[in-house]
């Protein structure tokens, strides 16, 4: 696995747009209007999928970076904060 220098690439893209949407989230299920339960899992979905895209894009166009290796897990720690954060 080689570490590329280049820390703006698509795969680190989505992976920060992941922990941008965790405050989203946050405040679409703890504000109560009519299908924010369907608004929120549509944001739940989208991140989950911006998770598998980022893995795939850095694995198959080899954009594996040292600063997405720190974001990655750090963004999948701050959903699991945010989701239990409502949940409490």
């Amino acid at each position: 696995m080689s570490l590329h220098d280049r820390a703006l690439n698509l795969p680190n893209a989505l992976t920060v747009l992941r922990i941008f949407l965790v405050p989203l989230l946050v405040v679409v299920l703890l504000t109560r209007f009519e299908g924010h339960v369907y608004f929120g899992v549509a944001i739940f979905a989208l991140a989950v999928l911006t998770d598998y895209l980022d893995g795939f894009f850095a694995r198959r166009r080899n954009e594996v970076t040292r600063l997405g290796i720190l974001l990655d897990p750090l963004a999948a720690h701050e959903y699991l904060a945010g989701i239990l954060s409502v949940q409490a």
